[in-house]
């Protein structure tokens, strides 16, 4: 019976690498190699992301989303002069707290305070309800009208006794 001798460390080869296979003590067979792993470490220019972001006065509009919390390496994010609206999400008041820079002021639809964010969902709980209630209505409102419409019709259209008997 052959041993698995596992080799966990990692080895930088410069110009070329030897790997010697040797029989453990314990087998009779010769050395074999079912499995190998090589790689290489690509060194990129720059990171994926600066870590100081400027998007300020760069014409954003709309909500910050909560997918930034992803990333983790900002230490700067400028995000003032822009026309942003909602609140800051909360991973990135927490991003702040933990050393994360954070410039919004110049947009004059984000509410910077931390309340806003349980008020913003407040408010969308309220649009999702106020939607299907007025489109209730507004549909009330026209099957009433069309059947209004329909009585006021057949009634002039139908003779009335007391005129047929004077003719």
């Amino acid at each position: 019976m052959a041993d698995t001798v596992p080799i966990r460390t990692s080895t930088k080869c410069d110009v070329s690498c030897s790997l010697d296979l040797t029989r453990t003590k314990s087998s009779t067979l010769p050395p074999s190699c079912n499995a190998i792993e090589v790689f290489g470490v690509l060194q990129l220019l720059q990171s994926e992301t600066d870590k100081n972001d400027d998007f300020s006065n760069f014409g954003l509009n709309g909500t910050i989303s909560r997918d930034i919390q992803y990333l983790n390496q900002l230490q700067k994010l400028n995000l003032s002069g822009n026309n942003l609206s909602g609140s800051i999400p909360q991973s990135l008041r927490n991003m702040a707290n933990n050393g994360l820079t954070l410039l919004a002021n110049g947009n004059p639809n984000l509410c910077l305070d931390p309340s806003c964010e349980s008020e913003a969902g407040h408010g969308n709980n309220i649009k999702k309800l106020l939607v299907p209630i007025l489109a209730s209505a507004a549909s009330v409102g026209i099957i009433t009208a069309v059947l209004l419409l329909i009585i006021l019709f057949f009634r002039k259209k139908r003779p009335q006794k007391g005129k047929l008997e004077d003719k």
